[in-house]
């Protein structure tokens, strides 16, 4: 009896370790998760940086496609500077402001056939959600405000449900795969 309760004090010993092994092994995966998400995020971005300008001009017939903001660059200055003028003038509000800030990229072209000016907003997202939508149709109305031009709102990404499909069609959104 006594050897059955020296092995049992082992095996108890034996399961705490096993217990904080598994406890870092949760916290060591939780951790890659993290970090593979990030990758994904940073692979994404990158990945619509370079294919943006080409995407939009084919979608929207458009050429001279030029990101002004981006999430791989600095803005534009005079881009940044007739945002901020926009907004001292009243045309624009702190929020709207904020948000035209926060937009993924933002483009000027000029459409082919007859060479006027329209800006483009995008949201990227490896799932577009609602939040997307509504925030890349806000900046673009912003943009028109600022800019007095025709706007464009597109979301791109890799998926995006039937219920939002219809939500950025319903709010003129366009939406790309990349």
């Amino acid at each position: 009896m006594a050897k059955l309760r020296a092995d049992l004090a082992v095996i108890k010993a034996d399961l705490a370790v096993i217990k904080e092994d598994v406890a870092v092994i949760k916290a060591d995966v939780a951790a890659i998760k993290s970090d593979v998400a990030d990758l994904k995020d940073t692979d994404f971005e990158n990945r619509l940086y370079r294919k943006v300008e080409a995407l939009v001009s084919r979608a929207f017939g458009l050429r001279r496609a030029c990101v002004v903001q981006g999430t791989m660059q600095r803005r534009d200055r005079d881009f940044a500077e007739t945002v901020e003028d926009a907004l001292e003038a009243g045309l624009i509000t702190d929020e709207q402001h904020l948000r035209i800030a926060d937009t993924d990229f933002i483009l000027r072209a000029q459409r082919r056939d007859d060479r006027a000016s329209v800006w483009i907003a995008v949201e990227g997202s490896d799932r577009v959600d609602v939040e997307d939508i509504k925030g890349v149709r806000a900046t673009a109305e912003s943009l028109g405000k600022v800019f007095d031009v025709e706007t464009f709102a597109v979301t791109v990404g890799y998926g995006i449900g039937a219920v939002g499909l219809e939500r950025a069609s319903a709010s003129g959104v366009r939406h790309m795969t990349l």
